[in-house]
């Protein structure tokens, strides 16, 4: 006969200050952002992120116990946005955008920097769904330019979305010619 033995997952809400990069509690935004989806929200949550350059397609959607009170902020560890970078080099079309706010709330993003990498599909930041009490402060982003309406370049992008209370907040907003 084998044995069969049960396991248990003890896991708590997430409430603290992590670090985020090489050698920090999560080696990645994403890492990060699965753990709150996982485990949610029992006070507010502060990420610094290291110093580096984070490549990567960023989607935040619902956390569990995230309110007024328990906030969850994303920010550089230095205080600089020129020392977090983010940017997402698998742009395309069909998911254009380096960080996508997707039914997620209560939310700040502050002292990073956020370029376009693709030039044909270059939005940074993209609303869907509900999203509400998005805090954006303090970041540069670095979009591409276009002469049109060509939305495929948007630095923000909200389509048949319901927003309530984003707040852009002293961020700096620079174009490269294509």
């Amino acid at each position: 006969l084998s044995a069969i033995r049960n396991f248990y997952i003890a896991s708590t809400a997430m409430a603290g200050v992590y670090t985020i990069g090489i050698g920090g509690d999560y080696p990645t935004i994403t890492s990060a952002v699965e753990a709150l989806e996982t485990f949610g929200v029992g006070g507010t949550v502060t990420f610094n992120i290291f110093t580096g350059i984070y490549d990567e397609r960023i989607v935040i959607g619902p956390v569990t116990g995230a309110s007024s009170i328990n906030q969850i902020v994303f920010q550089s560890q230095s205080g600089n946005y020129a020392d977090v970078k983010l940017k997402n080099s698998l742009q395309n079309d069909s998911l254009n955008y380096v960080m996508l706010f997707e039914e997620a709330s209560h939310i700040t993003i502050r002292n990073v920097w956020i370029q376009a990498s693709v030039p044909s599909a270059g939005r940074l930041i993209e609303f869907r769904g509900v999203s509400r009490k998005i805090t954006i402060e303090k970041n540069l982003f670095h979009g591409i330019s276009t002469n049109n309406n060509d939305t495929k370049r948007a630095i923000l992008f909200a389509e048949n979305s319901l927003m309530d209370s984003i707040n852009i907040i002293e961020n700096i907003f620079k174009y490269t010619e294509q």
